[in-house]
């Protein structure tokens, strides 16, 4: 029988990172807890792979330091995120919340409560919400400061039409759903209320919220590359 020596390394490093984060306060609780729910096959899949490419970010000397460094507020966010990982399908929000929480392994208690604010409100968008926050972010981003709304401090309005809809593969009613959906959220907002004549949900801007919010994902995107 042959043995994959590179398969042997992958199970061997997501074994000692399991070690390494179970020994985090609170966080071996819900690791056991996990191996005996009803849908267990499933969570430990995305467990293990999240262990995995945790792994990738991470060098032996590194790993062995998680436990030292575990503060109440690194625990509770690292507890806070395996509870979402068992939750996630997607491999990108796998790769995000590992590079999250390896950006935390030397945060200030500040710098760890505010990922996991962002963190959470992250765990509440559909894959839609994100590509249309992400797509609002990039277009405020490239306004021109003429561009930009004097009404609003630091909030650029962009105009949307209906082109924009197929572009990103929505029917326009569901398009129109997920922006209220984002408003409901104080991520984006209607800056068409209140003028003359402005139809509906074509002025939309992003909140100072939602750019922190998208300023975070970026940064730790940055940091699983």
């Amino acid at each position: 029988m042959n043995i994959d020596p590179n398969e042997t390394a992958k199970q061997s490093a997501i074994g000692l990172v399991r070690g390494a984060l179970g020994a985090v306060p609170y966080v071996g609780t819900l690791l056991i807890e996990t191996i005996f729910d009803t849908r267990s096959r499933i969570k430990l899949a995305r467990l293990n792979r999240f262990f995995e490419l945790f792994a990738e970010l991470l060098n032996r000397k590194t790993l062995m330091q998680i436990p030292q460094h575990a503060s109440d507020e690194f625990s509770d966010l690292l507890e806070n995120i395996l509870g979402i990982v068992v939750r996630t399908r997607s491999d990108d929000r796998l790769r995000l919340y590992s590079a999250i929480v390896h950006g935390n392994l030397n945060s200030d208690t500040s710098q760890i409560i505010e990922s996991e604010i962002f963190t959470n409100i992250l765990a509440s968008l559909t894959e839609f919400e994100l590509i249309l926050l992400t797509k609002l972010h990039a277009t405020t981003e490239n306004l021109s400061a003429a561009e930009q709304h004097p009404d609003h401090r630091g909030i650029k309005p962009v105009h949307i039409n209906k082109e924009d809809t197929f572009i990103l593969g929505l029917a326009t009613s569901d398009f129109l759903t997920t922006f209220d959906i984002l408003i409901s959220k104080g991520l984006v907002h209607d800056d068409g209320i209140g003028r003359l004549g402005a139809p509906y949900r074509e002025f939309i801007a992003i909140t100072s919220v939602g750019q922190k919010l998208m300023d975070f994902v970026e940064k730790f995107v940055e940091e699983k590359k």
